[in-house]
């Protein structure tokens, strides 16, 4: 058998034990300082793109109302049957379509943008978390048990599923119940 003598397993385990209770120094106090400013400009920073992207479907919202307004008024043009209008009308609702597609573009690429930035600020929060994980000596995830693959069960049926279930019953109880009337 290859198992350690009783000693050496002891001293693994106290030497386990003593690296818990002694972890590594915290980091230097200007590293500190700058994290948490760092912290403060990406706040300020996701906030400018939240009230960009805000700013944004605002913008689109109110092309999407103009657009309402400008087909509106082409059908009202179109009943009157008048040229004029119908030709003007039309090319105030181009004019106004093109407006909302810009618009429309400019908030996908604003929210696009914030997503962008909060992934990099997640990463940015996991890969801390992981280097001082590491630093202190422990696993590179301190918090999260270990969880071992469910096997994957049955989906419980849901009420409409029971509901269906006992409506087909009732009809084939009833038509069972009609048949043998017509039968005897």
């Amino acid at each position: 058998m290859n198992t350690p003598s009783r000693r050496k397993r002891r001293n693994r385990l106290v030497g386990r034990a003593a690296a818990a209770t002694h972890p590594a120094p915290d980091p230097a106090p200007g590293d500190q300082v700058l994290a948490t400013a760092q912290d403060i400009v990406a706040d300020a920073w996701v906030q400018v793109l939240i009230e960009h992207r805000d700013l944004r479907r605002a913008e689109a919202q109110a092309a999407d109302a103009r657009c309402d307004t400008a087909r509106r008024t082409l059908a009202a043009a179109l009943l009157e049957r008048r040229p004029g209008q119908i030709a003007a009308a039309h090319a105030g609702l181009e004019e106004v379509l093109s407006t909302a597609r810009t618009a429309h573009r400019l908030h996908a690429n604003a929210h696009q943008g914030l997503a962008q930035e909060l992934d990099r600020l997640t990463w940015r929060s996991i890969e801390g978390t992981v280097t001082a994980c590491i630093a202190r000596g422990g696993p590179a995830t301190p918090h999260s048990p270990s969880r071992r693959p469910t096997e994957p069960t049955e989906p419980t049926p849901s009420p409409v599923h029971w509901t269906r279930r006992l409506t087909a019953w009732a009809f084939h109880v009833a038509a069972s119940l009609t048949a043998g009337a017509r039968s005897s």
